[in-house]
């Protein structure tokens, strides 16, 4: 009689852990439901990052801030001094002063709220786009130490390097990668991600904003007047029953 190997055995014994009666699977979602497993879909998150990566451009430098306290960054020809004092956060690019105080997002964070950007403290990622003659510092803007909900919350600087314009976003748990993207017409765009938390299940809404001549990032509308917008509402569980995507988008999300 040959020895039966070692990963013969465990293979067996991984196979046989997987089946289960229908009566054992269950779990219990964060609202202390009990959940069918079978009833676990692929997310919706799936066909979303697929689409965004399809239409991403790709930054010409990512710096990212290893210590947390890196205060003179160098992003190719372009030079950023961070400040952070009792009195308010500021940035100088390019010696041009970009001060946070007193300034809002430009879209909704959560639940139809803007936040105030002059929460943040410190940077965590700086990303140089350079695309048809434009660049672009996309700046991500967090709190640090942060401690619960806050630590959920981050806020982006959308700078155009020629115009000297600044633009903020915020987003809260985002679900999706922070790009600039390009839908085929030659322009920037930033795809804004709010949070609304319902009773039933939680949704997020995505709206897109282009850069105009100016440098300003503005809301983009269809020719009925209507934004263009997705909305996702999302289980944890990924449960088919609350899983559900509708759009109004400048491209289908397929």
């Amino acid at each position: 009689m040959k020895n039966i190997s070692p990963a013969l055995l465990i293979f067996s014994f991984i196979l046989f852990s997987c089946v289960q009666n229908k009566d054992d699977r269950n779990i219990k979602d964060t609202c202390n439901h009990n959940i069918d497993t079978t009833r676990i879909i692929t997310s919706n998150d799936e066909r979303l990052n697929i689409h965004f990566s399809d239409y991403a451009i790709d930054p010409a430098i990512i710096i990212n801030n290893i210590t947390d306290n890196q205060t003179n960054i160098e992003v190719s020809s372009h030079k950023i001094e961070w400040f952070d004092n009792e009195k308010e956060t500021y940035m100088l690019i390019d010696k041009q002063k970009v001060s946070l105080k007193d300034q809002l997002t430009i879209n909704q964070v959560t639940n139809l709220k803007k936040y105030n950007v002059d929460f943040a403290n410190n940077w965590r990622q700086i990303r140089l786009y350079k695309y048809n003659n434009k660049e672009i510092l996309l700046i991500e803007l967090v709190y640090t130490p942060c401690t619960g909900l806050g630590c959920s919350v981050s806020y982006y600087l959308l700078y155009d390097t020629y115009k000297r314009i600044a633009n903020y976003f915020g987003t809260y748990a985002e679900r999706h990668e922070i790009n600039l993207f390009n839908y085929g017409n030659g322009e920037i765009s930033f795809v804004s991600e709010s949070n609304i938390t319902t009773p039933a299940c939680d949704q997020k809404k995505y709206n897109l904003y282009t850069m105009d001549d100016k440098g300003i990032f503005q809301l983009q509308r269809k020719e009925d007047g209507n934004p263009y917008e997705i909305d996702q509402y999302y289980s944890e569980e990924r449960l088919k029953e609350y899983e559900h995507l509708t759009q109004n988008w400048i491209k289908e999300v397929k």
